[in-house]
């Protein structure tokens, strides 16, 4: 059953999230990744989240393999506030990132994709260290990190585009008389 989640539940969310990471980076020393999903409005757990972010997960794996990266320890979480996995790596963090962002880039599902690289001091690893530009807001398209993510206060009316409709393929049907959120476009 899907449940909406509030403000306060997912900023309780996100310090657990920072207090599993630095409990793993104190344990291990080597990088962490944090994957998470994008997802807008209140509902942030759903059997096609979960399957997004299976793909995902199978996705990053797929390029771990590839690469001969052996997770040294993976924790999954699974809350109302969404799914999360969290995976200790004994590879230089710049490399992780290159792979993490193969992923984000090449899939139909990747903008919804939040794999963060940590360093083992704690220090997150950003696209622009690999000359990369910065992620693209959901809704208006401008810069993720301007938009400050949920709720996009950045976004105006005047910006908002329409989704690709490769997301759309994956978005839950609207129950009737219900919009999916501010934002809704059907």
């Amino acid at each position: 059953m899907e449940q909406e989640v509030s403000l306060i539940q997912m900023l309780d969310a996100r310090e657990r999230r920072v207090w599993h990471q630095q409990e793993l980076l104190g344990a291990y020393g080597k990088p962490l990744v944090c994957f998470t999903m994008n997802i807008a409005g209140p509902v942030k757990d759903s059997p096609l989240i979960r399957r997004g972010f299976a793909r995902g997960r199978q996705l990053l794996e797929r390029q771990f393999l590839r690469c001969g990266i052996k997770p040294l320890k993976i924790d999954l979480s699974k809350a109302v506030t969404g799914p999360e996995a969290f995976y200790v790596l004994d590879a230089e963090p710049l490399t992780i990132k290159k792979l993490t962002t193969l992923v984000e880039d090449a899939s139909p599902l990747g903008r919804l994709f939040d794999m963060d690289v940590l360093r083992p001091d704690g220090k997150k690893v950003d696209r622009e260290e690999l000359h990369l530009e910065g992620r693209r807001c959901l809704i208006c398209g401008g810069c993720a990190a301007a938009a400050g993510c949920i709720p996009y206060p950045s976004c105006r009316p005047g910006r908002r585009r329409s989704l690709p409709r490769r997301w759309i393929r994956w978005m839950p049907p609207r129950l009737p008389g219900r919009r999916c959120g501010p934002f809704c476009m059907r």
